[in-house]
């Protein structure tokens, strides 16, 4: 099925996913789920040995699970050699994990205070748990990586196939030539894009792709700002659950994402309000939720 994901903001009006695909493990001997076994085995033992090596063996896995997340969406490659805490801020930076978490744990704060000193029981017993947690949030992450996609790029209007390769740690934008334009209305507005096409088993965009690259982007910590917005689109686009059917348009839906913000009861009634949406109601998570918008998402398989 051909799906396009439209934005009324942000570096794209359009993406087209092209090609999806679960995330690329870091190579090592020892996984992060096994240094979470040892963990847990060492505190079924007794005297200060056990939390000791538990706490060791549990930071040691979630580093692991940090670099893996990282090596999924590109990030890692260019930055082996950051600190954990820079690590984290990259995931925070494209909205993969917000580094909020970790200040709430005092994770950092508590391995630090305890490199020389016996840690509580108690206290590395809910920080590996809470590896445990995130481990099972950073595997559905993993799960489905955008990492080939057409795309309207706002400021220029040109029309590009991006390309993300998370072994050499790089964003590719290729040159999308001779594009077969499908039409839509959007935000109100008629919109060209290009959609995809299935051929023999494969996804291809409806145009030529240029044989090299016209720009390459290095995803490093030292140009975040330059390709971090980028790659926060990307993201959003997998991970966002909150969709409508607002037109269709010649057999094809159009989905329109929905913003989440925080907001209390007062506040959301004020916003429906200056939206015109009086009709709607405040969804779970303050997500504006029209009730005229049709939801029956049916789009129809281009090929």
């Amino acid at each position: 099925m051909a799906v396009t994901y439209f934005f009324d903001d942000g570096p794209f009006t359009y993406l087209s996913p092209v090609s999806e695909m679960s995330g690329l493990p870091v190579a090592t001997q020892v996984t992060a789920d096994d240094y979470l076994a040892y963990a847990k085995s060492d505190l079924a033992g007794d005297g200060n040995q056990g939390p000791i090596n538990a706490l060791g063996n549990a930071k040691r896995s979630l580093h692991l699970m940090i670099d893996t997340l990282l090596q999924n969406y590109g990030m890692l490659a260019q930055n082996t050699k950051l600190r954990f805490p820079e690590k984290l801020g990259l995931l925070d930076d494209v909205g993969l994990i917000s580094f909020n978490v970790f200040r709430k744990l005092n994770l950092e704060r508590n391995l630090a205070e305890h490199e020389y000193t016996v840690p509580s029981r108690g206290q590395v017993e809910d920080f590996v748990d809470v590896c445990h947690l995130l481990r099972l949030a950073i595997e559905r992450l993993g799960e489905s990586v955008l990492f080939r996609a057409a795309a309207g790029l706002r400021q220029s209007q040109e029309h590009v196939l991006l390309a993300l390769e998370p072994a050499q740690g790089l964003l590719n934008i290729y040159e999308l030539r001779n594009p077969r334009f499908d039409k839509s209305r959007v935000f109100g507005e008629p919109v060209d894009y290009v959609s995809t096409r299935l051929d023999q088993g494969e996804r291809y965009p409806n145009a030529t792709v240029s044989a090299a690259p016209v720009r390459g982007l290095a995803l490093a910590h030292s140009n975040r700002a330059e390709w971090a917005p980028l790659l926060t689109t990307l993201i959003s686009s997998q991970q966002s659950g909150d969709r409508q059917a607002t037109v269709v348009h010649d057999g094809v839906a159009t989905v329109w994402v929905a913003r989440h913000f925080a907001t209390n009861e007062m506040a959301g009634t004020e916003i429906v309000r200056l939206l015109g949406l009086e009709k709607g109601s405040m969804g779970t998570g303050g997500v504006v939720q029209n009730e005229d918008a049709p939801t029956d998402l049916r789009p129809h398989e281009r090929t």
